[in-house]
């Protein structure tokens, strides 16, 4: 069975209450973009900058903006947390009509907290980790050609493994053996060629996911600036690109997590 990005994105549409969930995903989109809309001038694209922005707009745009991020970012961790159990799961399931229709979108509910700590935690712990990683390389700072050799390799590291530390961090919201940087080196051999075609078909999917974000948000432009304010406008218009994007994101993660049931958790039972 298939477990591409197309099947994530068919899964988000799967299970009780699904339009439920996709007004609650739209309304965190729009929490969180809101704030933005009274930004003056140009949204800055660098996160930091933005943050600055929002200050200047008020202390209600941080924490609107700020409450909408972590939603999104639990949503996003009991969705992977889903994913993998139903691949699990599904190995041992013969009905397949039984098993499209098992849903793995969270439940919209306060379970949506659960583990809350333990994930903040393993964030801070998993930032360290990055930070320690980054001293050798910052150390050969004077050594330009090694430095950039460095850099390349570090990065490529992090961007193939440590997405699957976090995989394998929702399973059971566990630290206990998430947070070895070992698992960096161990992880990429098992998930590089995978991830890296997965890397190129996100591509494509994302340019057609794109394509709906300007269509999406410029029939509601035209739409709505004939009656309502321009910020009223501005704020929809950015939260329906954000909501095809969240989709892209949960569509990329449920693939992303079936190359680590297939490439790393089957081979822990092996």
């Amino acid at each position: 069975m298939a477990d591409g990005l197309i099947d994530g994105l068919k899964k988000l549409f799967v299970g009780k209450n699904i339009t439920k969930k996709h007004f609650f995903l739209f309304g965190i989109c729009l929490l969180t973009m809101f704030p933005v809309a009274f930004i003056e001038g140009d949204v800055s694209s660098n996160n930091l900058e933005m943050i600055k922005q929002l200050i200047d707009v008020g202390g209600w745009a941080v924490i609107m903006h700020a409450v909408g991020i972590i939603l999104i970012s639990l949503y996003l961790i009991h969705f992977i947390h889903n994913a993998l159990k139903f691949f699990i799961w599904r190995e041992h399931q013969e009905d397949i009509e039984k098993t499209k229709a098992i849903q793995i979108t969270p439940e919209i509910n306060k379970t949506l907290f659960n583990h809350f700590g333990s994930i903040v935690i393993y964030y801070i712990l998993l930032v360290a980790i990055v930070i320690g990683l980054l001293i050798p390389v910052i150390a050969t700072i004077w050594i330009p050609f090694v430095n950039i050799l460095m850099i390349l390799a570090f990065g490529l590291l992090l961007s193939i493994s440590l997405p699957y530390m976090f995989v394998g961090f929702c399973k059971n919201y566990n630290r206990k053996g998430n947070l070895s940087p070992m698992l960096l080196f161990n992880y990429f051999p098992k998930v590089f060629l995978p991830t890296l075609i997965l890397g190129l078909k996100t591509i494509v999917f994302g340019i057609g996911l794109l394509i709906i974000e300007l269509l999406g948000a410029g029939i509601v432009a035209i739409l709505f600036q004939l009656f309502a304010p321009e910020k009223i406008v501005s704020a929809l218009t950015m939260s329906i690109i954000m909501y095809i994007y969240i989709l892209g994101i949960l569509a990329y993660y449920y693939a992303l997590t079936y190359i680590y049931y297939d490439r790393i958790e089957l081979t822990k039972e092996i």
